[in-house]
């Protein structure tokens, strides 16, 4: 299913499907308000448009496929039996170990890293771009003749402060190097809690550098899911901050840029595509900076003049950004998105990022009239109701993947022209 990839339609248009939608939200609401014990229906909503629902089962969606099923339950299962994050202030060996264990059981929680190792044949070499750490991976059967003037950048997911170096990355590369055909570069950009915004950033634009030796800027695409979707989106204000040529596309996927502190569903649909619980092993938290990944309030860092510590105390990547400074937060600047490339938006129906990626993909068809913005949704795979940035174990079949989605998404984007702000004609995709 793809989600209104048109301009938007005029207020008139919108009339009828506005009375339909307040029609039916109060059809529902009805239906959902329990009632007390003299059968009167109980107030379960406050004047900021806040629902309370009592204890409820929430049945997995009839239009997933039984092996998505069991995938969905064995993805819960270890999601259980992960650790918590130490504080930001923890070891060096603290994270070392935790990140041993969550970097190889998050992409091979329902063995999916080992089902593209499996499914999609490829050749990783590792190396260093502009001295920061990459894997670059191509399809064992060759790059396509169309492709060998393209390369793709991946931006891993882990929160900012896990999945780098490996299995994450190539379970987000792989899938959309073979498919494609197409050279992807994974990048191990710097984390938290070692290090803060804009280390991730920078280390982006050294391989971006690095790259425009050998490809046009137009020929190159960045995405990434989760943080490495948030990433992405930095990573286009970042370059533009430098005046550097923008890339071809940007596909920012599991996260969209949003106006800063505002988190959308998150409240409704967690991490691990359900509400969020009291005891989960990390949250996301939102305040004056924005929003951080955050250990459970129990591990909550002392300070150094309650411990004694003399080890320099550190924070979540993003607890120092500026919350105005579009280069950390896209969504804080109109101007700042409106020069983006074509920009592909990906997410589910229960994951935390839906309105967000939605309430995004409007805002660039505002911005920019002749923007190519795709918001993909449901398209049979299962990925209707799956948790949040669940894309890697994937059929190998081009009509039903989504990973053929973003392998192919610059293809699809018809090669335009536009003025950007500096009146320059810049191509949106080579």
């Amino acid at each position: 299913m793809q989600i209104d990839t048109c301009p938007p339609r005029s207020a008139a248009a919108r009339g009828p499907l506005a009375v339909i939608s307040l029609i039916s939200s109060l059809f529902v609401s009805a239906l959902a308000l329990p009632q007390d014990s003299q059968g009167q229906y109980q107030r379960i909503y406050d004047e900021s448009g806040t629902v309370q629902f009592p204890a409820m089962t929430i049945p997995q969606s009839d239009f997933v496929s039984p092996e998505f099923k069991r995938a969905y339950y064995n993805h819960l299962r270890a999601a259980e039996t992960l650790p918590a994050p130490p504080p930001m202030d923890g070891s060096a060996q603290a994270w070392a170990q935790f990140r041993a264990v969550f970097d190889q059981a998050v992409p091979n929680a329902d063995g999916g890293h080992d089902w593209i190792v499996a499914h999609y044949p490829h050749v990783i070499s590792k190396t260093k771009m502009g001295g920061v750490p990459v894997e670059i991976i191509t399809p064992k059967e060759g790059i396509a003749p169309q492709n060998q003037h393209r390369v793709l950048i991946n931006l891993h997911g882990g929160g900012f402060f896990a999945g780098g170096g490996g299995m994450t990355g190539e379970s987000e590369s792989i899938p959309v190097a073979v498919m494609g055909r197409i050279k992807v570069v994974t990048v191990d950009y710097r984390m938290a809690p070692e290090h803060q915004f804009p280390a991730a950033s920078e280390d982006v634009e050294a391989v971006y550098r690095e790259l425009m030796k050998t490809y046009k800027p137009a020929s190159i695409g960045i995405y990434g899911c989760s943080a490495g979707g948030i990433l992405a989106g930095q990573a286009i204000t970042w370059l533009q901050s430098k005046n550097l040529p923008r890339p071809g596309a940007v596909g920012m996927f599991c996260m969209a840029p949003s106006e800063p502190g505002k988190m959308g569903d998150l409240a409704v649909w967690g991490i691990n595509g359900l509400p969020p619980v009291p005891g989960a092993p990390f949250s996301l938290s939102c305040g004056r900076t924005g929003c951080n990944v955050q250990p459970k309030a129990a591990d909550t860092p002392a300070t150094a003049a309650t411990t004694g510590s003399s080890r320099p105390q550190r924070a979540g990547y993003m607890a120092n950004a500026d919350l105005t400074d579009p280069r950390a937060y896209p969504g804080a600047s109109d101007s700042a998105l409106a020069k983006f490339p074509p920009s592909l938006l990906m997410t589910g129906t229960r994951t935390m990022d839906a309105s967000m990626s939605i309430a995004a993909h409007a805002r660039f068809l505002q911005l920019v009239s002749t923007h190519s913005c795709i918001c993909r949704m449901a398209d049979g795979t299962g990925f209707t109701s799956s948790p949040h940035s669940r894309l890697r174990k994937d059929s190998p079949r081009p009509s039903t993947s989504i990973n053929s989605s973003i392998s192919t998404w610059t293809d699809d984007a018809h090669e335009t022209t536009r003025s950007s702000s500096d009146k320059s004609t810049v191509a949106l995709v080579g």
